[in-house]
C-alpha cells in the first residue's frame, strides 16, 4: 500500500524539527558496515564526531556524523517516492525512450493529458484511492516538494534535501550517498537506528509554574516529598533517551500527555526502571491526583472566587464581593434554564479552556430565552457578565502557566523566526515585503523611513560585535576616556520592541549564508526557541551589556518578545556560503521562493523586457524560464543554479541600461557559474562552440547577436537555427 506523501513528509518533518543537532558518535560495528559498503577505490575515515570521505578521484568531503542520522529520516521518503515512480514507469513501459518519458511526464505536470494518465494507471492499479495518490504525485509536485521531472534519476533529491533542511546539494553530496546506502541495505539501516538509539536528543518545552504548584500541593497533602517533583523530570528524560522515536514531553508543560496516555507512561516506568520502579509509579500517581484536583470543578470554582476578589473596576475601585458571588452562582446554576441548549445538569466549572467559554457565551446570548431570563433577574446581566469574568479568569490562568514573568503578557504573540531561501533573483526581499504587509495590515514601502523595521546585510566579515554591539572608548569633554557599550542592530531592534509592546517589529537579515551565523548570534542562539503560545523566547539569558541598554539593569535576563520578528534570506547558489548547522536551522521556519514568476500587476508579470538575439525575438520572463529548464534538464545542474524573475532588474524606456544588464550581470553569471560548471558526456553546453571567450560573447550580446546554442534556443518558436547542438564529450 502506498503511503500518503503529505502525511509522511509531515511525520518526518516533526522528527527533523525536534532534533536538537547534538553531536553523535558511531559504533565500531556501524563503521565497519559503512566501510564494507564502499567501493574499493573509495575511503572513509571516522573521527569522534565527524567523518572524512574520499572518492575515487581523491576528492575529499568533511562532514558531521549528524548526516548518518539525518539519512535514516531521508531514506523513508526516498523509498516511498521510488515506489510511486516505479508505478509511473510501469505505466510507461511501452515508451522506450527516456526523453519521450520526460516529455510525457512534463505534460502531466503542466496539467495536460490527465485522462490519458488515469487510463494508463487504471490498468495496473485496482484501488481508486491508490490511483488518485499516484495521479497527484504525477501532476502536483508541490504535494511532495518536488522540483525535477519524475522521469529523472535524481528527481527525489530536492524534496529530501528540503525536508532535512539542507540548503545546497553541492555542500552535502555525502548525505545523498548515505541515504542510497541505507536504501540498498536494510541491515545497515537497522544498525544505524541501533547506533543512534539513546544518542539523539530531541528538544522539549519550557517549564511552567506547574512544578511549583505540585510542590505546594504535596506539602498541603502532608507528603514531604520534594523528590517527587524532581522524579517527574527523571521519568520524562529517561523516557526520551530510551524511546527516542516518541516525542519528548515536558510533563510540567504538557500534562495532557500523561492524562491521555496513562497506561503508556506507567508501562514505560515498569520496564524502564526495573526493580526501582515503585517509587516512580507512586510519583506518577501523585502527579495525576494533583492534576485531577487542579482541574476539578470544586477547585476551579474556588480559584475563580479568589481571583474575582482581587479584580478592580476601570476606575481602580474593587468590585463588591457580593456582585462577584452573584456572578459565580449565576454561571454555576444557569444551565437548566436553557433547555434549548440541551446542557442538562451542566456545571460550567467543568470547563477549563477560555475558548470553550467564549463559544458557550455566544450560544447563551443568542438563545431566544436569554432576554426574558435576564429581565426576570432584574436585568443585572449576571449570566453574561459572569461568563465574561470566568473567561478572563481562564485566560489569565493560562497566561500564568505559560510564563514565569507576568510582564511578558503585554506583547503581541505572533513573532516568528523565518528564512526565505531560493535561487538568485527569485524575489526573496519582495516576499518579505508582502509578508510584512500581511502582518501590519497596510502597505509597506521598504525605501521609506520605517522605525519598526531594522535591516542589515550579512557578509563574511560580519561578526557578533557588528550584530549586537561592543564596548568602545569614548573621550568626554574633559579629555577623560570612558568605555561605553555601543549597540548595533540587534540590540536596537530588541530595545525598540521591548519599549513598544503593542507594535510589530521586524529585524531583517539579508544574505545570512554569507556569514558565520553561529558566530554572529553567539549566546543569542539560546533565545531562538520560541513558545508556541506567546512567541517569546522559551529561555532567557544573561547579557550585561544588552540588559543595561534595554532594561537599565544589567542583572535582568534578556529574551525575544513576541512582537519581534527575525526574518532572513539565503541565496542557495552562493558558492562561498557558511553552512548553517542543523541546530541553528531547526529554530527557523524555511519559506522556499520558487523561480517561477510570481510578481504581477493586473495579472501581467512585472520586470519583463523585450529584446532581440539574432533572429530570436524574446522577452525576459520566457527567456529566464527557458534558461532554468536548460540548467536542470540539459546541463544536468542543480536547481540551485537557476535564476529568478528579478535576477536582473530592468527599467522602463531605458534600452541601453537593460541591454547592459543582459551583457553584463546575466552573461557573466551564465559564463562563470553555469557554462563552466557543466561536465560529463551528454550534458549540453550553454554557448555556441565557436565562442571561446567571454569577451566575444559580451561583444555579440551588445550587437544583439545570438550567443546560445540550439539546446536552449529551440525552446522558442523560431524556425531559424544557426548551429547544431553542442554536447560535452562529442
Amino acid at each position: 500500500m502506498l503511503r500518503n506523501l503529505s502525511e509522511l513528509i509531515e511525520e518526518i518533518n516533526s522528527k527533523v524539527e525536534r532534533y536538537s543537532g547534538n553531536e553523535l558518535e558511531l559504533s565500531e560495528q556501524f563503521k565497519v558496515a559503512i566501510e564494507n559498503k564502499l567501493k574499493s577505490n573509495e575511503n572513509i575515515k571516522f573521527n569522534k564526531y565527524t567523518s572524512t570521505y574520499t572518492n575515487a578521484n581523491g576528492q575529499r568531503q568533511f562532514f558531521a556524523n549528524q548526516f548518518f542520522y539525518l539519512a535514516t529520516l531521508g531514506v523513508e521518503l526516498q523509498r516511498e517516492l521510488n515506489k510511486y515512480k516505479g508505478i509511473i514507469l510501469k505505466g510507461l513501459s511501452d515508451i522506450p525512450s527516456n526523453q519521450a518519458r520526460e516529455t510525457m511526464t512534463d505534460e502531466w505536470r503542466k496539467g495536460n493529458n490527465i485522462n490519458a494518465l488515469r487510463a494508463k494507471l487504471s490498468q495496473i492499479i485496482e484501488s481508486d484511492l491508490e490511483l488518485e495518490k499516484v495521479v497527484q504525485f504525477a501532476t502536483d509536485y508541490s504535494s511532495w516538494s518536488g522540483a525535477k521531472n519524475i522521469a529523472r534519476n535524481d528527481f527525489n533529491q530536492s524534496p529530501i534535501r528540503s525536508l532535512l533542511k539542507v540548503i545546497a546539494e553541492s555542500t552535502s553530496p555525502m548525505l545523498s550517498k548515505i541515504i542510497d546506502l541505507y536504501d540498498e541495505d536494510d541491515k545497515l539501516l537497522v544498525l544505524a537506528h541501533e547506533n543512534f538509539d539513546g544518542q539523539v536528543i530531541q528538544t522539549g518545552y519550557a517549564e511552567t509554574n506547574l512544578e511549583t504548584e505540585f510542590k505546594e500541593w504535596l506539602k498541603v497533602k502532608g507528603l514531604k516529598r520534594d523528590d517527587y517533583a524532581q522524579w517527574i523530570k527523571t521519568i520524562q528524560n529517561k523516557r526520551a533517551k530510551l524511546l527516542p522515536e516518541k516525542p519528548k514531553v515536558n510533563l510540567y508543560n504538557d500534562p495532557s500527555s500523561l492524562i491521555d496516555n496513562t497506561i503508556d507512561w506507567f508501562g514505560f516506568v515498569e520496564t524502564g526502571f526495573d526493580r526501582d520502579s515503585s517509587g516512580y509509579k507512586t510519583t506518577l500517581r501523585s502527579y495525576l491526583e494533583f492534576l485531577n484536583h487542579k482541574n476539578s470543578p470544586e477547585n476551579l470554582e474556588s480559584e475563580f472566587k479568589e481571583w474575582s476578589s482581587k479584580q478592580l473596576k476601570n476606575n481602580g475601585d474593587p468590585y463588591a464581593q457580593g456582585a462577584m458571588n452573584t456572578y459565580a452562582q449565576a454561571i454555576k446554576s444557569f444551565a437548566p434554564k436553557f433547555p434549548d441548549l440541551n446542557l442538562g445538569e451542566f456545571n460550567v466549572f467543568t470547563i477549563n479552556k477560555a475558548s470553550e467559554i467564549e463559544n458557550l457565551r455566544a450560544k447563551v446570548l443568542n438563545s431566544p430565552l436569554y432576554a426574558e431570563l435576564n429581565k426576570q433577574a432584574g436585568n443585572n446581566g449576571a449570566i453574561k457578565n459572569g461568563l465574561v469574568k470566568y473567561q478572563q479568569f481562564l485566560e489569565s490562568r493560562f497566561q500564568e502557566k505559560l510564563s514565569h514573568d507576568p510582564e511578558l503578557k503585554e506583547f503581541h504573540s505572533t513573532g516568528i523566526n523565518r528564512i526565505y531561501f531560493g535561487a538568485p533573483g527569485t524575489g526573496k526581499s519582495y516576499g518579505i515585503r508582502k509578508f510584512i504587509e500581511s502582518q501590519i495590515g497596510t502597505s509597506y514601502d521598504e525605501n521609506a523611513e520605517n522605525d519598526f523595521v531594522f535591516r542589515t546585510t550579512l557578509h563574511p566579515e560580519f561578526s557578533y560585535h557588528d550584530f549586537v554591539g561592543q564596548v568602545m572608548p569614548v573621550v568626554d569633554e574633559s579629555g577623560k576616556i570612558e568605555y561605553t557599550f555601543k549597540p548595533q542592530i540587534f540590540t536596537d531592534a530588541l530595545d525598540f520592541a521591548l519599549k513598544n509592546p503593542s507594535r510589530l517589529v521586524f529585524l531583517i537579515l539579508e544574505e545570512m549564508s554569507r556569514a558565520n551565523v553561529a558566530g554572529v548570534f553567539g549566546d543569542l542562539f539560546q533565545l531562538l526557541d520560541r513558545d508556541e503560545q506567546t512567541a517569546q523566547s522559551e529561555y532567557s539569558i544573561n547579557n550585561d551589556n544588552i540588559a543595561l541598554k534595554v532594561f537599565g539593569d544589567k542583572n535582568k535576563k534578556i529574551f525575544l518578545p513576541g512582537n519581534l520578528y527575525l526574518i532572513g534570506t539565503v541565496n542557495t547558489s552562493d558558492q562561498n556560503v557558511f553552512v548553517m548547522d542543523t541546530a541553528f536551522k531547526r529554530r527557523f521556519e524555511f519559506e522556499y521562493i520558487s523561480p517561477a514568476p510570481s510578481a504581477k500587476q493586473n495579472g501581467i508579470p512585472i520586470n519583463n523586457f523585450q529584446f532581440r538575439l539574432g533572429d530570436y525575438h524574446l522577452n525576459w520572463i520566457d527567456f529566464y524560464q527557458a534558461l532554468n529548464t536548460f540548467i536542470v534538464d540539459k546541463a544536468g545542474l542543480s536547481e540551485d543554479k537557476q535564476l529568478g524573475q528579478f535576477f536582473v532588474k530592468f527599467r522602463d524606456n531605458d534600452e541601453a541600461h537593460n541591454l547592459n544588464q543582459l551583457s553584463g550581470k546575466l552573461l557573466l553569471y551564465l559564463w562563470e557559474d553555469i557554462n563552466d560548471k557543466i561536465y560529463g558526456s551528454g550534458n549540453a553546453k550553454l554557448f555556441k562552440k565557436s565562442i571561446k571567450s567571454f569577451s566575444t560573447a559580451y561583444d555579440m550580446i551588445g550587437k544583439k547577436q545570438n550567443v546560445f546554442n540550439t539546446d536552449l534556443m529551440n525552446q522558442f518558436d523560431v524556425n531559424l537555427y544557426d548551429e547544431d547542438s553542442d554536447v560535452v564529450g562529442e
